[in-house]
């Protein structure tokens, strides 16, 4: 594995398998305005148990996201 492999997997283990849209911005070093804006463009999936309630992404998602800028 490559190292900047070897760190995605370490982040892997200590992530939730959800993140709220804050966490995500928090790790990818972007603002929240912008993970919706990845999110309305298909980079991210969301997930939403109801309409209108509280947005997640998926942990692999992010994870993949970020595999894919290295």
């Amino acid at each position: 594995m490559t190292p900047a492999k070897d760190i995605v997997a370490e982040l892997a283990v200590e992530l939730p398998r959800f993140l709220t849209t804050n966490e995500a911005a928090d790790l990818l070093r972007i603002t929240r305005r912008h993970v919706y804006r990845l999110v309305d463009s298909g980079e991210l999936t969301k997930f939403q148990h109801k309409p209108g309630g509280p947005l997640r992404i998926p942990r692999q998602r992010v994870l993949d996201y970020i595999e894919e800028r290295l």
